[in-house]
């Protein structure tokens, strides 16, 4: 069965695998040629794409998401070494 290489077709769309109820990642996907997918392309709610394009994409995003989890990472420190006003309070405020 042949492949085809699809991306949601508006930005912010959410286009779910009938299968695995995954969501597909803004950069695309390669899915089977088959009906779901071929009716989903007739109405426009996907496009088609290439698979190099969808390796770009999912490189940037991982770079996106690296950079992100050790901006994160860098301002994680212990509440002991925060001052009284910083640290978390248990109770009602």
């Amino acid at each position: 069965m042949a492949e085809l290489h699809l991306k949601p077709a508006r930005e912010g769309d959410i286009i779910r695998d009938p299968i695995s109820g995954r969501v597909m990642p803004p950069e695309g996907e390669t899915k089977p040629r088959n009906p779901h997918w071929l009716r989903r392309l007739g109405r426009g709610e996907v496009i088609e794409t290439t698979a190099d394009a969808i390796a770009q994409g999912k490189t940037e995003r991982e770079a996106k998401e690296a950079a992100v989890t050790s901006d994160a990472e860098a301002d994680i420190r212990p509440v002991a070494d925060m001052p009284p006003e910083a640290k978390p309070r248990k109770g009602k405020e």
